[in-house]
């Protein structure tokens, strides 16, 4: 398949060829070319990088022994006619027995599906800067022309500051496709300062800045954070991490917190993730300590220009004193000090984050498509008949679906 390169302003003669790799050991091959374009991309995203897509296939692809469908590695790499590596992005495919008929999907790394937590807040696509467009649509151009035969749905999902996906020429009439946009990562521009930041919040949060630790001293608490940053202090610290991610998520006060650690792979992934992370500096464990006990933990990355707000736990024994915001504030304090001018706080508006003052100046655009060819149809049709039958029969017996 080729494509003109008309968005890459100095390789306009160039045209783009999209590769498939299929095997954990090409991946592992690819690391300094993946790593290249990872630098000389524009969102710099932890989860595009190439450590974070080994340890994810590693994890949740077709190495790990689960009773779930196996998944087979379709990663998209985009390369000129020079053989320069342009973007990938990183897929795999899965077929789903589902009532009683095989469906073939194709999703992103990250992205479990209906398996559950892929603990991959951001999308996992990574192109050089300027590139986007024309790697996207080779891309697609690829999974809708030549291979639109071995899938029957697909979903992906791109962050970037325009609306390519939106505007995507896709024939309608051999796919149903379906776009959606939402806002991106949430994002905290500091100033250089911890005053001139601490006058743009709103009074209740000047006013619990100092309310939070005041409580904490007049009960008399002995507290105190520390930031654990060496790969030995991080491995000490990830069990806390994790037991205080899981406490959080039983806390029947407050806002409801669900759980990303749902089973002993998502633990493994986070702990070999963090490990490769710290070994490259790019992973801080900010630790609060009360009376000798640890009672909060929240893991920070530290991704191109800016530090990433990513999971956290606390006792729910100490939730009156707020102590994930506490470690917030001296986030906050510590970056401006190491002149870090950006919080990342990861995708979907909430009030938290806007208490922060954090916003969004890019968009998460997502694409799904259904196959409307003859083979995929029949299988459609087939599994609606199916459950259809089934809903009835429940019906009958008693039992609502």
């Amino acid at each position: 398949m080729l494509l003109t390169l008309a968005n890459c302003q100095s390789h306009l003669d160039q045209k783009l060829f999209v590769h498939e790799i299929t095997d954990l050991q090409d991946l592992l091959a690819l690391k300094d070319d993946w790593s290249q374009v990872w630098k000389e991309s524009t969102q710099q995203s932890l989860f595009a990088s190439w450590d974070w897509a080994v340890s994810w296939w590693l994890h949740f692809g077709d190495s790990v022994p689960t009773s779930g469908p196996l998944r087979t590695m379709r990663i998209l790499a985009v390369y000129s006619g020079s053989h320069q590596l342009y973007g990938l992005i990183p897929l795999y495919g899965v077929d789903r027995l589902s009532a009683g008929c095989w469906s073939r999907e194709i999703r992103q790394f990250g992205d479990d599906g209906r398996d559950g937590e892929g603990m991959t807040e951001e999308p996992t696509v990574v192109i050089r800067h300027g590139c986007e467009d024309a790697v996207l649509y080779a891309a697609l151009q690829y999974l809708f022309g030549d291979q639109s035969s071995s899938w029957d749905f697909m979903k992906l999902r791109v962050q970037t500051e325009r609306t390519f996906l939106e505007q995507l020429p896709v024939s309608s009439k051999r796919h149903k496709v379906k776009r959606r946009t939402a806002e991106g990562s949430q994002i905290l521009s500091l100033p250089s300062d911890w005053e001139t930041y601490r006058r743009t919040l709103s009074r209740s949060m000047r006013d619990n800045l100092k309310y939070y630790p005041r409580k904490l001293d007049r009960a008399q608490v002995r507290w105190r954070t520390h930031w654990a940053e060496r790969p030995d202090e991080v491995r000490d610290y990830f069990p806390d991490l994790v037991r205080l991610h899981n406490h959080r998520a039983l806390n029947q006060r407050g806002m409801y917190h669900g759980t990303h650690m749902r089973g002993d792979r998502h633990v493994t992934f986070l702990r070999d993730i963090m490990r490769r992370l710290a070994d490259q500096q790019k992973v801080t464990l900010g630790i609060m300590e009360a009376n000798g006990e640890i009672i909060a933990a929240q893991a920070f990355l530290h991704s191109g220009d800016a530090v990433v707000v990513y999971y956290s736990g606390y006792s729910a024994d100490w939730y009156d004193y707020s102590p994930v915001f506490i470690l917030g504030s001296e986030l906050i304090r510590r970056a401006q000090a190491q002149g870090i001018r950006k919080i990342n706080f990861l995708p979907d508006q909430t009030p938290w984050k806007e208490r922060w003052g954090a916003t969004s100046s890019t968009a998460i655009h997502e694409l799904v498509a259904i196959s409307m060819q003859p083979a995929s149809l029949a299988r459609i049709a087939y599994r609606s008949a199916h459950r259809t039958i089934e809903r009835g029969l429940s019906l009958q017996n008693g039992v609502r679906l």
